[in-house]
């Protein structure tokens, strides 16, 4: 009888896992494994994220990748019934980026991620009650661009509400890299992180792209005068409100642009 009843959960699982598309030739690019799936109903070709490779593992903070071989990355993670794959395992992580258009299907995607403090999300949602809360990181930053509409005082907290008997909270990012030209996706924004009051930004992005324009460097304004020194320039010192908050100061770096 148990036998049988084994063999029934293993065509199940088999069965679901065909229906969803689950592999297990994963490949590898950079910092993850991934693999190529098929929109059912475009017949187009995404990619999911299916976890850290070993060099990943060994990375205080993650990218996700937007592409990979000029193919869109979709999804990181995926759950369904009798179905998990793409849950990140790691105990040096520390912060991972996550740009737009890239869905988390799973609240349990970073639980294992055990030194996860971080988690940089770059879509902005239309309503505070929107922003997901993921399990396995203790603070989610997203852009400034609704931070004047908000107006939470000097704090830079964006909601507090109860979720699973807890209060989850979301900051706006700190350090915001602006694509600094007409017409530019996301609000104008291309990039952004969260850095500690006084300190140095660590982290370069790869440098944005304008069609018939080339790239030169991130300044401090939008006419591009001074230019951000990553070296030796620091994010303003802290400062605290009269009620002993953290007041929210945030840095803006502008991409200047040479016409091809």
């Amino acid at each position: 009888m148990k036998k049988k009843t084994v063999l029934v959960l293993i065509i199940i699982i088999s069965f679901v896992s065909l229906m969803y598309g689950c592999s297990s030739n994963k490949k590898e690019f950079g910092d993850f494994y991934y693999s190529i799936k098929t929109d059912e109903e475009t017949g187009e070709q995404y990619i999911r994220l299916q976890g850290l490779t070993e060099q990943g593992q060994k990375q205080t903070y993650v990218v996700v990748p937007s592409e990979i071989d000029g193919i869109k990355v979709r999804e990181l993670n995926y759950s369904a019934p009798f179905v998990s794959e793409g849950s990140l395992v790691s105990d040096m992580l520390r912060k991972i980026y996550l740009p737009y258009g890239i869905d988390v299907y799973s609240d349990f995607a970073f639980v294992r991620c055990n030194s996860l403090k971080d988690l940089i999300l770059f879509d902005i949602p239309d309503g505070t009650e929107d922003v997901r809360y993921y399990y396995g990181t203790q603070n989610t930053y997203i852009s400034s661009s609704l931070y004047d509409e908000i107006k939470f005082g000097s704090s830079n907290l964006f909601e507090i509400y109860p979720y699973g008997g807890r209060n989850y909270e979301v900051k706006f990012a700190n350090v915001s890299f602006m694509y600094n030209f007409e017409g530019a996706l996301y609000s104008g924004y291309y990039w952004i992180d969260n850095c500690d009051y006084g300190t140095k930004i660590e982290y370069i992005p790869e440098n944005p792209e304008q069609e018939g324009y080339t790239f030169g460097g991130w300044y401090k304004e939008p006419e591009c005068i001074n230019e951000w020194d990553f070296e030796g320039d620091t994010l303003p010192e802290s400062k605290l409100d009269e009620e002993g908050r953290e007041v929210y100061q945030e840095t803006r770096l502008y991409a200047k642009w040479y016409k091809l």
